[in-house]
């Protein structure tokens, strides 16, 4: 009896390791796996971060190549108008009534 015993709990420490065993190669693993898809995922969102940051400086950049063409435009209107306002001046000095558009 004491043998079947013993032979019982012998039995059942066999079975706990190498049910232990399963639990940590699968655990382990799934960690592996798990690890591996996160830096994959990191890498995808590292690569998208790059790409919208290279886009939004070319957006800045667009943007204020815009602003110095408009102010260029705008310089150049006023100089129009300047311009305009002398002829319009010279005209009237000259007894000429300017034509308004």
């Amino acid at each position: 009896m004491r043998r079947n015993v013993n032979l019982a709990l012998v039995i059942l420490v066999a079975l706990l390791s190498v049910t232990v065993a399963i639990m940590v190669v699968y655990y382990e693993n799934t960690y592996f796996e798990l690890t591996e898809h996160y830096r994959n995922e990191r890498n995808m969102i590292t690569d998208q971060y790059n790409q919208l940051v290279q886009e939004y400086n070319s957006a800045i950049n667009t943007i204020n190549e815009l602003q110095k063409e408009n102010q260029e435009l705008k310089d150049v209107l006023v100089e129009k108008d300047k311009y305009i306002q002398r002829l319009k001046n010279q005209l009237e000095d000259a007894g000429i009534e300017p034509v308004e558009r």
